[in-house]
């Protein structure tokens, strides 16, 4: 998903907006229901026993490596739901589980302690209208259920046998109250009805059945399934066999989890609420000897944390309750001893388009207010620094408590730790996110500064195994016409490239402080989360192993250790595509591929001398990222109102960019004003000045007003998308002068000054560009090899005149009540693309806020409803996130587009506080739209 080629930045243009850069971090799972965010009788009994034995004993699943050293890889899994294409378990009741309505009724049935309904209901288990093909799902399921009851295949998609003249199906073991059936599926979708439900053989009807098992056919079409003890399928398993260690990230829900204390968390009891349990995460683990790498949730408690860490140690009971001591025969066994388990603090915190990082950084301003807080010990007073920070700190705390759980020998420092706490920061130290936490870990913990903060210092590496960013490649020119032109356009390996790419800054910080370099996501891949079909097709073109093989060359060569490659199996970055059924594609073969091959191990590190930051830290809202293939990775920072911009790229010329930019983005009209300060003169053709840019993608429309060292002021634009360039000469001047762009409509106006007063038009022409777009400053060293650094000051940006509204809500960060998966976080709602969305849990009260990040008066608010829409709801403000005010009702919504105008009141804090769902499904919300001024 990232970041100097224009495939590279597309790819993570997903969820990010930490204050700074929205277009650098993951990939979007596929989301539940993604619009916007996957018998004679002998002959069947030694079929199922040869099956039951072959689940169990897979020692041909491990695949044969190389005789030396292969690169340690790792693979991200995609999330559990009705959609996934990992089919990770056996048991589709384990993978997805969407709770409806039973036939004729519209009320779904409150659930037991361990998730199971109370009454008759009907099931959605696999979406198949958004995912592969049917054959895929295809095959003979073995059904076995507490209780009694009818069920049927919802839609007349299959058939469930045997149906008895009593009413109900299958047949029924009095003895131990079990039901058991055979369900035939031919159709893309599958849902099951239960109806005339008993609990037990004495119950009421309509009551609910308990312990539901649907077990998969063996393979696509199969009649035989999985026996009721197995857990996991084949064929997940050999996929992550192929791997050193298995990141749980999008099964535990990471980036929409809102798990607090350890009664939250998923239970191994149970059916499927959009995440996995933590003890099958373990389980997959063991039976693969593959290592662990899990995220702990944002708002986790300490309490939390160590129920996890005892969980890893010691395992848990039939119901879920851990352990605290060793047990001789538990029924979820510990992780394995001889494998490793790496923890990191949720997932890209510093990325504001996941809920995370505005629970992190409420929760670094609330420690800081209450007093003693380290995060501010050396009296450092900006907010998004005490965020970073704090990113450090929970990482420590988590680090100590596993420490008191395991004991020291399994911690770092030690090189072969059993317990691997990471810091995984922005790639190559973009916006500080290495610098600060690194720095503050060092300075208090350690007592680096001279000062004695603690009264016991440790060096960093005692509470951390390792850290880094991400490790994404691409292609060029991602947007070319051709799959060939993809290709041809060459490799995009801006953070991967052993000379100058941003895994080689990650590894210096790294070591820089006795870590190991490890890469939370990466990958080669074309597109990104919106990649259309030819780009989905150029993800599978045979030339793709080659590039993927590059990628993890050059990772190597680079210093970086471990690649935890993105992902399994999702549409747009699986190297399993379309199902983890489908492991001969390219990419996999290139995994294949490297696990023949051998690479020097690295050496343990040692801490040595500390770095100087790369990219300093840029207030809110700006963001900086390189754009296209720059040759050198670009930074920015900003201290005093002066913002220092380093970039490189051969130009902002002809059909595709490359250069840094500083940014935010700017709905409808806008000026911006900057007084160039200073200009590094690295080619005649240099160019430093102000933006306004549709896309972040390198062939983007965009209007540039911008000084040369030696062609004097220039207005430049590019007014269709991957078109070529044109250019008006201004006045022969130079830094320092003041340039300005102002948007009105679709016309473009670029002027210069000498005092930020009066000033001269240079050019004009009109731009066919969306209303939603990034304004900022722009640099190009116009020479790939070098970098240019440009000093700007009074940069000033503004909407436009006459009274103007603008969209006050767009990338800012949004919460919500709750979300149905990390696909469809509640930052879908507020990121200004149309095919995203944030959708809830199916109940009711369900709530979606953003913080607008100061007070404005509201006049209006868009609601862009997907087919689960809100009926009843109501808008309202507040000025702390705390204390409501109600600005408008609905109680009779029809879903659509809703514009409310017309409305009045002030509040820094708005939100849609839903109250009745119009449909079965939860609130789910394309676009949450705030306007005012």
């Amino acid at each position: 998903m990232m970041k100097e080629s224009s495939s590279e930045r597309t790819l993570k243009m997903r969820r990010r907006n930490y204050g700074a850069d929205p277009d650098m971090g993951h990939v979007r799972p596929t989301s539940h229901r993604s619009t916007g965010m996957f018998c004679g009788i002998a002959m069947l009994f030694c079929a199922l026993l040869v099956a039951s034995l072959w689940q169990i004993f897979q020692p041909s699943t491990i695949p044969a490596k190389a005789a030396g050293t292969p690169p340690a890889m790792g693979i991200n899994l995609i999330g559990v739901g009705d959609t996934n294409t990992d089919f990770l378990f056996a048991d589709m009741i384990k993978e997805g589980f969407r709770l409806q309505p039973p036939p004729n009724s519209s009320t779904t049935p409150a659930l037991d302690a361990n998730g199971w309904p109370t009454g008759d209901f009907s099931a959605f288990l696999w979406d198949g209208g958004f995912n592969p093909p049917a054959n895929k799902i295809n095959g003979t399921y073995a059904l076995r259920f507490t209780g009694k009851a009818h069920v049927g295949a919802r839609f007349a998609f299959g058939t469930v046998s045997p149906q008895n003249s009593d009413g109900t199906t299958g047949t029924y073991d009095a003895s131990t109250n079990t039901t058991t059936a055979t369900v035939v599926y031919t159709a893309d979708t599958m849902a099951l009805e239960f109806t005339n439900t008993q609990r037990t053989a004495s119950s009421a009807t309509n009551t609910g059945v308990t312990n539901i098992q649907l077990m998969r056919p063996v393979s696509p079409g199969a009649s035989t399934s999985y026996s009721f003890n197995t857990t996991f399928t084949t064929d997940i398993k050999t996929l992550v066999s192929k791997f050193q260690a298995i990141r749980f990230m999008d099964y535990s829900a990471t980036n929409g989890n809102t798990d607090v204390n350890w009664a939250d968390r998923q239970s191994p009891v149970g059916p499927s609420q959009g995440k996995g349990a933590w003890e099958y995460a373990i389980q997959l683990c063991n039976e693969t000897g593959r290592d662990a790498y899990i995220n702990v949730p944002a708002l986790a408690t300490d309490d939390y944390v160590t129920q996890l860490a005892q969980l890893f140690k010691y395992g848990s009971d039939t119901n879920g309750n851990v352990y605290t001591s060793p047990q001789a025969n538990p029924v979820h066994a510990p992780l394995n001893s001889n494998l490793h388990l790496y923890i990191e603090y949720s997932n890209e915190v510093w990325n504001g388009m996941f809920a995370s990082f505005n629970q992190n950084y409420n929760a670094a301003q609330a420690e800081v207010a209450a007093g003693n807080s380290p995060l501010n010990y050396d009296g450092e007073t900006g907010t998004y620094q005490w965020g970073w920070r704090r990113i450090g700190l929970r990482i420590k705390q988590i680090s100590d408590i596993f420490r008191s759980v395991f004991g020291d020998s399994a911690m770092p420092p030690n090189a072969s730790a059993h317990i691997r706490p990471l810091l995984e920061w922005q790639y190559g130290d973009a916006q500080g996110t290495a610098d600060q936490p690194l720095n503050f870990l060092n300075n208090y913990y350690n007592n680096a500064d001279g000062k004695q903060h603690v009264s016991n210092p440790h060096p960093v590496n005692y509470f951390l195994w390792g850290g880094g960013g991400a490790a994404y490649t691409g292609v060029n020119n991602a947007n070319a016409s051709t799959i060939d032109d993809m290709y041809n356009s060459g490799f995009g390996d801006g953070t991967v490239n052993p000379s100058t790419g941003t895994v080689k800054t990650d590894v210096q910080w790294a070591r820089t402080y006795g870590l190991h370099d490890v890469a939370y996501e990466g990958g080669f891949q074309i597109g990104g989360d919106y990649a259309n079909s030819l780009q989905k097709q150029a993800n599978v073109d045979p030339r793709a192993q080659q590039l993927e093989v590059q990628t993890q060359t050059e990772f190597n060569q680079a210093g970086g250790e471990l690649l935890m490659y993105f992902d399994s199996t999702s549409p747009n970055y699986g190297l399993a595509v379309p199902t983890v059924f489908d492991q001969n594609t390219p990419k996999m073969q290139a995994i294949n591929q490297l696990n023949q091959t051998s690479v020097t191990p690295t050496p343990t590190p040692n801490p040595t001398s500390t770095p100087t930051p790369t990219g300093g830290s840029l207030p809110a809202p700006w963001q900086q990222q390189d754009i296209g293939s720059v040759g050198q990775a670009g930074s920015a920072s900003a201290s005093n109102g002066t913002f220092t911009v380093t970039g490189s790229g051969n130009d902002i010329w002809d059909t595709a960019d490359a250069f840094q930019y500083v940014s935010q983005p700017l709905s409808g009209d806008g000026t911006i004003v900057a007084r160039i300060d200073s200009q590094q003169n690295t080619d005649g053709w240099a160019k430093a000045g102000v933006m306004i840019r549709e896309s972040l993608t390198a062939g983007s429309t965009h209007a540039l007003m911008a000084l040369t060292p030696g062609n004097g002021a220039v207005f430049q634009r590019r007014t269709t998308t991957g078109g070529s360039s044109s250019s008006t000469a201004g006045a022969s001047v130079a830094a320092p002068y003041w340039v300005k762009l102002q948007r009105a409509g679709s016309t473009f106006t670029g002027s210069i000054s000498s005092d930020g007063s009066n000033w001269t038009v240079v050019g004009s022409d009109t731009i066919s560009m969306g209303t939603n777009a990034y304004v900022g400053l722009a640099v190009t060293a116009h020479n790939t090899s070098v970098l240019n650094t440009t000093s700007f000051s009074q940069v000033s940006v503004t909407g436009a005149g006459g009274g103007t509204t603008s969209n006050l809500s767009q990338n800012k960060p949004a919460t919500a009540s709750s979300s149905e998966n990390s696909g469809v976080g509640p930052g879908y709602a507020v990121d200004g693309d149309p095919s995203t969305r944030w959708s809830s849990l199916y109940s009711d009260p369900q709530w979606l806020q953003v913080d607008l990040g100061a007070s404005h008066r509201i006049i209006e608010v868009k609601l862009q409803w997907e087919t689960a829409y809100g009926k009843a709801y109501q808008i309202q403000v507040s000025p702390d996130g705390s204390n409501w005010t109600t600005i408008y009702t609905q109680s009779n919504g029809s879903g659509g587009t809703e514009d409310l105008k017309g409305l009045s009141g002030t509040g820094r804090y708005v939100r849609m506080y839903g109250t009745q769902r119009g449909t079965s499904w939860g609130y789910s919300l394309y676009e949450f739209q705030v306007f005012g001024s």
